[in-house]
């Protein structure tokens, strides 16, 4: 595990929630913290909240690695359509 990886696990383990890394004292969420960590220095967050960032991993047309993955897909595009529906 790379020092910047070890960091960054480390610090979203400490075990008093005001020291935590994303967390602030008064208990509210700290993002750019988590965002500024050195573990994501080469991370484009405007580009990856404009989707511009490529996905890492494509399946092929067709193919799904494990059923697991189709039942989540499937239960999350439920949840998506009820949400729209509801929506309306």
């Amino acid at each position: 595990m790379s020092p910047k990886a070890r960091a960054f696990c480390t610090e979203l383990l400490i075990v008093d929630p005001a020291a935590r890394l994303g967390r602030l004292p008064d208990a509210r969420s700290d993002w750019p913290s988590v965002q500024g960590h050195g573990w994501f220095s080469s991370i484009d967050w405007e580009a990856l909240d404009e989707l511009k960032v490529p996905a890492a991993i494509v399946p092929r047309h067709g193919q799904v690695a494990c059923n697991f993955e189709l039942e989540m897909f499937l239960f999350n595009f439920s949840l998506s359509n009820l949400q729209l529906a509801v929506n309306r």
